[in-house]
């Protein structure tokens, strides 16, 4: 999988109170449970990456809509590492092609990064520790994807 040109299946939308899980066994997105706040952005993961037991997880922010269950092209923005009883880190991202005034986790408004950091430590009951900028999140990345290769 090349680094550059990453996809994300997407599980979760904005706005949505639904939790969705795709369960590799079986193919398919198994909706979970209703969670208390809605999603800030769309959620998902990145296919054959391993970090704390599952899958990477990814925000993606784009202009439109997108759908649940469909593989998107992400151009990757950073990262965030959330710790508790464990760490776990969340990739930040836009659709390839949009929001092109986006570059960097840094060019995030502070509320749409505080929304997100916000819902996350909510959602996961974990803490935000720290922000990684688009090099670190490529190693995050690169290091989940050679996880998966030994794991699976």
């Amino acid at each position: 999988m090349n680094i550059d040109n990453l996809y994300v299946l997407i599980e979760n939308l904005k706005g949505s109170k639904h939790l969705y899980k795709y369960k590799e066994e079986i193919d398919k997105l198994i909706l979970v449970k209703k969670i208390k706040e809605p999603f800030p952005a769309a959620y998902g993961h990145i296919p054959r990456t391993h970090i704390d037991a599952e899958a990477l997880d990814v925000v993606v922010l784009s202009s439109e809509p997108l759908e649940r269950g469909t593989l998107v092209s992400i151009r990757i923005l950073g990262a965030m590492r959330l710790e508790g009883k464990i760490t776990d880190y969340i990739i930040i991202s836009v659709v390839n092609d949009d929001l092109k005034n986006i570059e960097d986790i840094n060019d995030l408004s502070q509320k749409e990064f505080n929304d997100i950091k916000n819902f996350f430590e909510t959602f996961k009951n974990l803490k935000y520790k720290k922000c990684f900028n688009v090099r670190e999140a490529k190693k995050i990345i690169k290091n989940s994807m050679e996880l998966y290769e030994r794991v699976v």
